[in-house]
């Protein structure tokens, strides 16, 4: 098996030589990890397994790991190309191509409100964006916003590896390396909301083409300044309401409430009640000293009598 590493920015072979990582998968086998570095740009591995159900292949090049899976159905004599990429700090080159908030249900009992949110982020330099926090602070991270009181969060991307997600005051800051090119990723969280409404407040970090919040039609609506309705998309059985507000620069706010949400019902915020930790240790208490007054209240009857 062998292949090449070409270095894109400088639209030549690689001049620094890197190792070269082989993962072989094989049937009820754990997989064989194989190491060698490449020699002016070119690298070769031998005696391959047996058997095999999935060949991969990474390298590292300025701390961003550039990994390539190979089908098995492709000729394995011809050459493997990996591509790698100088890398920057800067943010001047990426934008959201496309960004929707999908509210996928809402537990009125407990007021918490279900989000799925899709990205899409294109980087149009021939460098890999790679954060240095120490360099541009924290406004240099990417960073995308989310509804307020996001929790039990859930990312899926296809950024390489190499970076964190962290959670901050109004969404998450991602260290995660973009390539160049176009990237997806899905954020999951839920959040809660009071008094049937939720505020969303934001700035956009980058240029945003278009943002998009859909809300099924029997769950409430949305009043904002800035974003207009769209026509309604059923999925399934659902019918969403579409709002959307398009060519966003950054620093440019948007603001929005949503509103009428699902309302607890009386029985339900009973039971909210009785299930707080608090009235289950005081709940023995009270139904004691009730008796005892309805006791003393018999007593006293009968005294007087």
């Amino acid at each position: 098996l062998s292949g090449t590493i070409f270095n894109v920015t400088i639209n030549s072979l690689s001049k620094v030589n890197i190792p070269v990582t082989l993962t072989q998968y094989t049937k009820n086998k754990p997989p064989t990890i194989t190491q060698t570095m490449s020699t002016a740009g070119k690298f070769q591995f031998t005696n391959l397994n047996k058997d095999l159900t999935k060949l991969s292949i990474e390298v590292t090049y300025q701390k961003v790991t550039y990994e390539k899976n190979i089908s098995l159905d492709q000729n394995l004599f011809e050459l493997i190309e990996i591509l790698i990429y100088e890398t920057t700090s800067e943010l001047t080159d990426l934008k959201i191509k496309d960004e929707t908030m999908v509210i996928t249900g809402i537990n009125r009992r407990y007021s918490l409100m279900g989000v799925l949110q899709t990205i899409k982020v294109s980087n149009t330099n021939n460098k890999t964006f790679l954060p240095s926090p120490e360099e541009t602070g924290p406004m240099g991270l990417f960073r995308v916003s989310l509804l307020p009181g996001a929790e039990e969060l859930e990312v899926q991307t296809s950024l390489p590896s190499g970076g964190h997600i962290i959670q901050v005051d109004r969404g998450i800051a991602l260290t995660l390396p973009i390539p160049p090119g176009d990237h997806e990723f899905i954020i999951v969280y839920k959040t809660s909301y009071h008094n049937e409404t939720l505020p969303y407040d934001r700035r956009f970090a980058l240029p945003t083409s278009i943002f998009r919040i859909m809300l099924p039609d029997t769950l409430g609506s949305i009043i904002s300044e800035t974003m207009t309705i769209d026509s309604t998309i059923k999925i399934g059985g659902t019918h969403y309401q579409t709002f959307i507000t398009s060519e966003k620069q950054p620093n440019e706010r948007l603001q929005a409430v949503f509103f009428n949400l699902p309302k607890k019902t009386f029985t339900e915020k009973l039971l909210n009640f009785t299930e707080k930790e608090y009235v289950r240790q005081i709940s023995i208490p009270i139904a004691t000293g009730l008796f005892l007054i309805v006791f003393l209240g018999i007593k006293l009857n009968l005294f007087l009598k």
